[in-house]
């Protein structure tokens, strides 16, 4: 039988058995919570960069890949990250916490040998070789950004920064993303007519992030309108020829077609 070693001798005579982590070195834990901190930091950098460039983040595009330091490897399970990193900006938790798993890494450089590892070294290196989860919690005010929004789909997580996208287009191309062209039609109609109200110019879906073609737009329509429920979706045309959709629940049709003509032909002859 081996003879135990002093950090599990000190947590025998008090009185149990200390969790696994404890049995790491102070420098193994360290480099586990600067680890969520550094991946959380360019995560949020990496969204910021992508809304720039008008495009969402998925959830999983930010978790970190494994690193080695110190002769230590460090990483996180990818979907926990992501749904913990979602979570925490979601619903605004005053902290990111996730399970960080540390191994000894055989092939790193070796570590200095101290009075920790000179003890039993064949043992200590089969203990060491298996992962140990380590809890980390980083507070909300350790993380550089305030501003990441978080939009949840049938098909996916996706978040966006505020500061550089706004919560319209975010919509649109959380739209876009999910795949389904007659609900983005239908929610791009609706939504012109309720918010600003106007109706919408078809031409508008030809454009980033949907980039439809004409003839796909056209197709939509007919679709909706195939459905009771799509009842209120109507369609009007400038005299130059440029269709427009509606919906009655917010626009009457005499205000559509007057507001069509206005922006395809009056605005044009009047800049």
């Amino acid at each position: 039988m081996r003879d135990m070693h002093p950090e599990e001798e000190e947590a025998s005579l008090a009185g149990g058995a200390e969790p696994a982590e404890t049995l790491l070195p102070a420098e193994a834990v360290e480099l586990a919570r600067f680890f969520v901190v550094d991946a959380a930091q360019r995560a949020g950098e990496a969204i910021a960069c992508n809304s720039r460039n008008s495009r969402l983040t998925k959830a999983e595009e930010t978790a970190p890949s494994p690193e080695v330091d110190g002769g230590w490897r460090v990483g996180v399970d990818a979907k926990r990250w992501a749904e913990a990193f979602a979570d925490f900006w979601e619903q605004r938790l005053s902290c990111l916490g996730l399970e960080v798993e540390v191994t000894r890494d055989a092939e790193a450089e070796a570590m200095p040998e101290t009075a920790e590892f000179a003890e039993a070294p064949a043992e200590r290196e089969d203990a060491e070789s298996a992962p140990v989860a380590v809890a980390v919690s980083v507070a909300a005010d350790e993380l550089a950004r305030a501003d990441i929004e978080v939009l949840r789909g049938e098909t996916g997580t996706y978040l966006f920064a505020e500061k550089v996208m706004t919560r319209t287009y975010a919509r649109w191309a959380f739209l876009a993303a999910e795949g389904d062209d007659l609900a983005t039609f239908l929610s791009c109609v609706r939504e012109e007519s309720r918010v600003y109200p106007r109706p919408m110019q078809a031409k508008s879906l030809e454009n980033a992030p949907f980039r439809m073609t004409a003839e796909q737009v056209a197709q939509l329509y007919q679709r909706a309108i195939e459905m009771p429920e799509n009842a209120d979706i109507a369609t009007t045309q400038a005299s130059n020829g440029d269709v427009y959709y509606f919906s009655t629940d917010f626009i009457s049709p005499k205000r559509a077609e007057k507001m069509a003509e206005r922006f395809s032909v009056w605005r044009a002859m009047n800049p």
